[in-house]
């Protein structure tokens, strides 16, 4: 998987922002809930994302590539599953897997 430099940078920008606001979220939840979750880092679950989108269903994938929107769907999902927190790689999978599912539905529905 190949992309441009633009879209990288863009990506990448991103990522910064909303992982800051979600390491303050998740600094506030620490200091009022005195609980520690283990989370993976928001990169590895968007490669997880892409991966699992393009795996899944390839009808999905072209559609999201058609309309230049397949990175910012990944980003989108692994940022939901990332604040939603999660306990194991078995879960973090399935959390995945069921967002995806549920939009494909959603998009065999509309069309």
């Amino acid at each position: 998987m190949t992309i441009n430099q633009k879209t990288a940078i863009r990506i990448n920008q991103d990522f910064k922002e909303k992982y800051n606001q979600l390491w303050r979220k998740n600094c506030l939840l620490r200091e009022n809930e005195k609980r520690l979750e283990k989370l993976k880092p928001l990169e590895e679950i968007f490669i997880k994302v892409c991966n699992t989108v393009h795996n899944l269903s390839w009808f999905f994938y072209n559609d999201l590539k058609k309309q230049d929107a397949y990175y910012s769907y990944c980003l989108k999902i692994a940022f939901k599953v990332y604040s939603d927190g999660f306990k194991s790689e078995y879960q973090l999978k399935k959390m995945i897997k069921q967002e995806i599912k549920k939009d494909i539905e959603i998009r065999k529905q509309s069309i």
